[in-house]
């Protein structure tokens, strides 16, 4: 699994493939192996194999290598622990993503968790609101910089998204 700034000429032709759409899997084995439930990673398995669109993996660095195993054709992000900030900062991965042509993030991973639904406090999101967790840090980062996101349900872990009634 190739740094994305590492490998910025294969990218940029993948997502020009997709139209400038990928998918974003914001540390998709956080946690003990107990935690990580049979569903999710068969919806892993199933977006892994199946994606016509590029993988970006954000993963913290000392779980790269082992992430590396399970999704062998994705692009890396390195995470700090616990958080899904790059080490690149937002900044600069932002400007990456831009310069590659991606304009869509279809976004999953762990942990996505849900309070009360609210209603979309950005023009752009989708009727629900990612609350709190590192799918909600990437996915809120992507829509304040400009880019089309929604979340993927089955992706999410623990929580699925509440939609908002009008």
């Amino acid at each position: 699994m190739p740094l994305l700034h590492e490998s910025l000429s294969d990218f940029q032709e993948q997502v020009r493939k997709s139209k400038g759409r990928i998918i974003a899997i914001i540390h998709p084995y956080y946690g003990s192996k107990k935690t990580l439930e049979k569903p999710y990673l068969d919806m892993l398995k199933k977006v892994v194999e199946k994606s016509r669109f590029p993988i970006v993996v954000f993963e913290e660095e000392k779980k790269a290598q082992e992430t590396q195993e399970n999704i062998p054709n994705a692009f890396m992000v390195h995470t700090f622990s616990g958080d899904p900030k790059p080490l690149m900062t937002w900044q600069s991965l932002h400007s990456l993503l831009k310069e590659a042509g991606v304009s869509q993030i279809q976004v999953g991973g762990r942990y996505a968790h849900f309070d009360e639904p609210i209603p979309r406090y950005h023009e752009d999101m989708p009727p629900y609101v990612l609350m709190v967790g590192c799918v909600s840090g990437a996915y809120k980062e992507f829509v304040w910089n400009g880019f089309k996101a929604r979340v993927i349900p089955e992706l999410l872990y623990p929580d699925k998204p509440k939609l908002v009634r009008k």
